[in-house]
């Protein structure tokens, strides 16, 4: 089998695992998420409500349901971030929200529409969007912001770059804010060629396969092998846990951990939560070793090919301009 075989094949491995690993990422996401609401309405505490946001926040960005931004946009709106739950009961309309609770977000809507507006914002892809100090999303974003009418302070973030911005949005309108531009850096003028114009071309230099290569390759598809196994393994083993703390917990703690049993089941759920901690810690090595393979398949790829001769040297001159001084060839 060929290398470029060999490549497509763990892609595809990985492409169906990760599927499968994303879904019960977000039903544990979302599970902890609703955990931290129940605490939160028991304890009335907005630091509380911020961890249930946040959490809720996690679930959605592994995928977007109308269940999670509904509950996203009701800690949204007892926090006061009306511009947030504002957009969040929007999304979970569009999603397909129906009954009492289709009716609790309309009538949100109806409340806050003419204190609100949106915010196109242009940038870099990848770039992180903050407004008023809170993180809203990362460009391109699917559609305008909402924003509080009025003077907007907008922060975005790519890399070590950071630009801040301030719009003008008018309650019930659009605003844009293109800050592209704010990003480009300007590229250095060429530097003025010798007087006399360029020396002769080099000759080229052959060149063979690096011998690291085969070594770089062969332990990036074992350890990429060995990865997707443990994942699977592992995330069929903490659905079978799960489904055993189920039945052996009168009172889950979400999916993962247990409030109350009856005496006769507290062995029983004890050992359920130890296995599902024991297995999630084995599937994050899996996914470690995972990413370490594909790197290093990765690397042996793109690795350059040795020199297998220097390159017979030009003859060098020196050349004057009044921007510099320089010499153009070599020794």
């Amino acid at each position: 089998m060929s290398v470029r075989t060999t490549t497509l094949a763990l892609i595809l491995a990985l492409a169906t695992t990760a599927s499968v690993a994303q879904a019960d990422a977000y039903d544990a996401a979302f599970s902890h998420a609703i955990a931290a609401k129940e605490r939160a309405l028991d304890e009335n505490d907005p630091a509380a409500w911020e961890e249930a946001l946040e959490r809720f926040r996690r679930a959605d960005r592994l995928r977007a349901t109308k269940e999670c931004k509904y509950e996203l946009a009701s800690a949204a709106a007892l926090l006061r971030q009306s511009d947030v739950a504002y957009e969040a009961y929007e999304a979970a309309l569009s999603l397909g929200l129906d009954g009492p609770a289709a009716e609790k977000a309309r009538a949100f809507l109806d409340g806050q529409r003419s204190s609100l507006g949106r915010l196109d914002i242009l940038g870099p892809d990848g770039a992180e969007v903050r407004v008023a100090g809170r993180l809203r999303g990362t460009l391109p974003l699917l559609r305008p912001l909402v924003v509080f009418a009025g003077e907007a302070n907008v922060e975005l973030q790519l890399g070590d770059r950071r630009v801040q911005r301030r719009a003008l949005v008018t309650a019930g309108s659009q605003a844009s804010l293109d800050a592209r531009l704010a990003f480009t850096t300007p590229s250095l003028p060429p530097a003025n060629p010798p007087p006399d114009g360029p020396g002769p071309d080099p000759a080229p230099t052959k060149s063979e396969s690096n011998p690291a290569r085969p070594w770089l390759l062969g332990t990036g598809i074992g350890l990429t092998t060995a990865g997707i196994v443990t994942v699977v393994l592992a995330s069929t083993s903490l659905a079978a846990r799960r489904d055993d703390l189920a039945s052996h917990c009168a009172v889950p703690d979400g999916s993962d951990d247990c409030r109350f049993a009856s005496p006769e089941l507290q062995s029983s759920a004890q050992s359920d939560v130890d296995a599902i901690a024991t297995w999630k810690g084995v599937r994050v090595a899996g996914w470690a070793g995972l990413g370490l393979g594909l790197g290093l398949g990765t690397a042996a790829l793109l690795l350059p090919n040795a020199p297998a001769e220097p390159a017979p040297r030009a003859h060098a001159r020196i050349y004057v301009t009044p921007q510099s001084v320089g010499v153009l060839g070599a020794f």
